[in-house]
């Protein structure tokens, strides 16, 4: 008798740590760090983990910063929302995910000034886009430097998103 108390203890204590897990898990989705390398462009030279900072040329729609492709789960299975934290901004600035060799956009780009200085951009990553890296460049300022600070760059699932983090993102706006 004993022994059926301890069992049916065991597994009420199972299924509540189950539900409180997935509870946890679907409105506290954990941001996972998208994983890639930053170079500074024009010479592709790597630079540390972030947070960085890059300069674009002050020539229209050339490239500041580029990374590796994101790490494969980040884009493998899909929908994910890819949140990048954002520092100081000068100048006008273009992020936007692309190939990672280079040859073309494959999101809107979110054009940034200094007005959106510590805010974060979002990007919706799909598994039918393949590998992608976040591009930095210059956005239409021709004859002017722009610069930013890339704090951080992680990801999740979008279904795990609770109510607070869409609202955000909503508000933020979706690229």
């Amino acid at each position: 008798m004993a022994g059926n108390r301890y069992l049916i203890g065991f597994v009420a204590g199972l299924v509540v740590g189950v539900v409180v897990t997935v509870t946890l898990q679907r409105h506290n989705p954990a941001w996972i760090d998208a994983g890639s390398q930053w170079m500074a462009l024009p010479g592709h030279t790597r630079v540390g983990p972030l947070p960085q900072a890059f300069t674009t040329p002050a020539q229209a729609y050339d490239y500041g910063a580029t990374t590796d492709a994101l790490t494969p789960a980040a884009t493998a299975a899909g929908p994910m929302i890819l949140k990048v934290q954002l520092g100081a901004v000068s100048g006008n600035v273009g992020l936007s995910l692309d190939k990672p060799d280079g040859s073309a956009l494959v999101s809107k780009e979110h054009p940034l000034t200094a007005s959106d200085s510590g805010k974060i951009a979002y990007f919706r990553l799909t598994g039918s886009q393949g590998p992608v890296s976040l591009l930095v460049r210059n956005y239409a300022d021709q004859g002017h430097t722009g610069s930013i600070e890339v704090k951080s760059a992680t990801y999740a699932p979008e279904a795990r998103l609770d109510a607070k983090a869409v609202a955000a993102i909503n508000k933020a706006g979706l690229y």
